[in-house]
């Protein structure tokens, strides 16, 4: 996640959580999997800019919405690294998932929507709907993390009118802008497409996203498939279950 980094409306721009020693321990068990997943840890600036940033957050025993969005952005430039595997990288998404959730405590149902940049929404732990981009970006160069916690969400990754993180590039497989959800659970939250069905697959992540998961593809008439969507650690094999159409 890099280009321009905003919060979302609603999602309380200037929210700080306390930390207690048992969540600090969270944050810095995620830095020793980060580390342990390089041979040389400390000559990597990637591990080093997270460790400096992590202790940053932590120094107040405070965390702000815009420090953890900064941790955030560390990890996923983390995992642009060759050096994580598949299993590495689970560990380390576990580890962020945990972060996020002992930094943000939300209980209402919230409607999240996001900004024309990179966005974390984290509904915590009510019935939320996370939208990661506006109407008019539509989610064309951004990649936004969604969280939806605890309770039943949805995750609008299209409206009626338009499908969002399709760039329009018919000879590309649009790995630059996608939504990320973490903590989806086919069983009980949604995944939110414009149209129906026949227009969308889902399959492997491309082999430049060191992430596990399953990526929700876009297909226009005579392009090649848009990567608009990537379920974090979730293996799903159709779209017969978690999703609706707009």
């Amino acid at each position: 996640m890099s280009k321009k980094s905003q919060n979302g409306k609603n999602s309380k721009k200037t929210q700080s959580s306390s930390i207690t020693d048992e969540q600090k321990q969270i944050f810095e068990t995620l830095v020793s999997d980060v580390s342990s997943s390089f041979e040389d840890s400390a000559s990597d600036t990637s591990v080093g800019q997270l460790k400096t940033d992590v202790e940053s957050a932590l120094s107040d025993q405070t965390v702000t919405r815009s420090e953890l969005k900064t941790i955030v952005k560390d990890i996923f430039t983390v995992l642009d690294s060759d050096e994580i595997n598949d299993e590495e990288a689970r560990t380390i998404f576990d580890d962020l998932q945990e972060v996020i959730a002992v930094s943000t405590s939300s209980q209402s149902n919230d409607e999240l929507t996001g900004t024309d940049g990179d966005d974390i929404l984290s509904g915590g732990t009510g019935n939320d709907r996370l939208t990661g981009t506006s109407s008019t970006q539509a989610g064309k160069d951004e990649i936004d993390l969604l969280i939806g916690g605890s309770g039943k969400d949805t995750f609008v990754l299209g409206n009626a009118s338009k499908t969002f993180y399709d760039d329009g590039k018919s000879d590309t497989q649009g790995s630059a802008d996608y939504a990320a959800i973490l903590d989806f659970n086919p069983k009980k939250d949604t995944i939110q497409l414009k149209g129906s069905s026949s227009s969308y697959s889902v399959g492997a992540l491309p082999d430049n996203l060191n992430i596990t998961g399953t990526g929700i593809y876009y297909q226009s008439s005579g392009s090649e498939s848009e990567l608009i969507g990537v379920v974090v650690d979730v293996t799903l094999s159709d779209l017969s279950k978690g999703f609706t159409f707009a």
